[in-house]
């Protein structure tokens, strides 16, 4: 994954740093699935592909990296109030920031402060 990220940085061919990404990707490297599913949604791989960014980014996420489940738990929480996906989001949100994510950590704060996704309402918690 570092050799793809070097390839670039250094005015390398693309189409190289994106098989080396590629393959680091499908070999379950959570870095790579991140830096890949950036690629898809900035169109660094052509045409800007949500589709693709959100594939990889799920795996990233499944795989522990810490900013993609942050990302998940922003896109579930997007998604409307239903309190089966802002538990879902909360799930997300508490793994990232288990990680030390920063902003996955206010995000908890607001929802113990909400009292919502599954946080009883605690305001010494929220901090």
């Amino acid at each position: 994954m570092q050799l793809a990220a070097l390839l670039v940085e250094r005015g390398g061919d693309l189409e190289e740093a994106l098989e080396w990404l590629q393959e680091a990707a499908d070999q379950q490297d959570p870095e790579a699935c991140y830096k890949l599913s950036e690629w898809h949604r900035e169109g660094r791989v052509g045409i800007p592909n949500s589709l693709a960014a959100a594939h990889w980014a799920r795996r990233a996420a499944l795989l522990g990296h810490p900013a993609a489940q942050h990302q998940e738990g922003e896109r579930l929480q997007g998604e409307g109030s239903d309190p089966r996906l802002q538990g879902a989001a909360a799930v997300w949100f508490a793994r990232s920031a288990c990680s030390g994510h920063a902003a996955a950590q206010c995000n908890v704060g607001t929802m113990y402060a909400l009292g919502v996704g599954g946080f009883p309402q605690d305001f010494e918690l929220a901090g």
